[in-house]
């Protein structure tokens, strides 16, 4: 049971304007000892009964510190959305991040959370509805994550809707992290953002996070090659694939690309899951997605976002792969 969380949000109340009055200081620390009392009844579940929560809810300072929207109750149960912000287990290590390519700087954070205990990566979805982007497809085939985690050591993932902790400051996180996730180690990159605005960097994130009982650990960027002062990011390897240059993205990865074609009618693919490379023709493996079919070698053209497969090649394989869900890894 942590009240830590409550221990720094009743300093910063106390240093308040408002708190140096001698009487408001005196409601404030009732009120403060009131919701410890009520969130330890409820394992710190920080469940306040609607009465109780009637009568805090119009100090305004109050709100303002507990500004984590969907964690401070409104009546009788927690505001978390279906269970949202659940505890992770005991003994956790998380590694903060948006891990969209699950690259080689991801496989380092998940190297070192797996250090300090259970590896887990937390990412936010929803992100690109909430900020008006423009849709696009993953880099990682939704069908494809759970096999690369197994093979970084059984590394598992969580997402939080970025709409329910898009407005929290950097203090409100390192709070949803510390007391209601129940993390007990956070490892983030150097160049990692958090908070309202990403108003919080991987420095602020540390003075936070060991305030509040955390440890934390940042972890210098991974180079994209050899030599090379630019970063493994996602934002390389989406331009480095639409550019064609399978190899690199393999550097990038530490794993040939793979996509998944969800359908296959003759020699021509559709429907991909995450970005293909862009036009082209690659030296490619097929494997049909969850089915015992020997894989073929195959070329793969594209061109103009429309993919097809050399027809003798699976002449030469012997064996039809019309309407299976196909993944293809580009080699070359």
């Amino acid at each position: 049971m942590r009240l830590r969380t409550f221990s720094s949000l009743q300093a910063r109340f106390r240093l308040s304007s408002k708190a140096r009055s001698r009487k408001y200081a005196r409601c404030c620390s009732w009120h403060f000892q009131a919701i410890c009392a009520v969130a330890c009844l409820q394992s710190w579940a920080f469940v306040v009964p609607g009465s109780l929560w009637s009568s805090f809810g119009r100090h305004g300072k109050l709100r303002e510190l507990l500004r984590c929207k969907r964690w401070v109750a409104t009546s009788d149960h927690v505001a978390s959305k279906s269970g949202t912000f659940v505890e992770f287990p005991e003994g956790s290590a998380i590694a903060l991040g948006k891990f969209d390519a699950l690259h080689r700087g991801h496989a380092a954070l998940a190297d070192v959370a797996g250090g300090l205990g259970s590896a887990w990566l937390m990412s936010f979805d929803g992100m690109a509805e909430v900020l008006g982007w423009k849709p696009r497809l993953p880099l990682v085939a939704p069908e494809l994550r759970s096999a690369v985690l197994e093979e970084w050591g059984g590394v598992q993932e969580r997402s939080l809707p970025f709409a329910e902790i898009r407005s929290m400051e950097p203090e409100a996180f390192v709070n949803l992290l510390a007391g209601v996730l129940c993390a007990n180690s956070v490892v983030c990159g150097s160049n990692y953002r958090f908070g309202y605005r990403a108003s919080g960097d991987a420095a602020l994130l540390k003075l936070l996070g060991e305030a509040a009982g955390l440890n934390v650990v940042v972890v210098d960027l991974v180079s994209s090659s050899l030599g090379s002062e630019t970063a493994v990011s996602s934002t390389v390897v989406r331009e480095s694939l639409a550019e064609g240059n399978v190899r690199k993205v393999s550097g990038l990865l530490g794993r040939p690309h793979a996509v998944v074609w969800r359908s296959c009618s003759g020699n021509r693919l559709s429907e991909p899951s995450n970005q293909p490379p862009g036009d082209g023709v690659y030296a490619v493996e097929v494997t049909a997605l969850g089915q015992n079919i020997p894989a073929i070698h195959a070329n793969l053209r594209i061109e103009n976002q429309t993919a097809t497969l050399d027809t003798s090649d699976f002449r030469e394989g012997g064996v039809n792969m019309a309407g299976e869900t196909l993944t293809v890894t580009a080699f070359q």
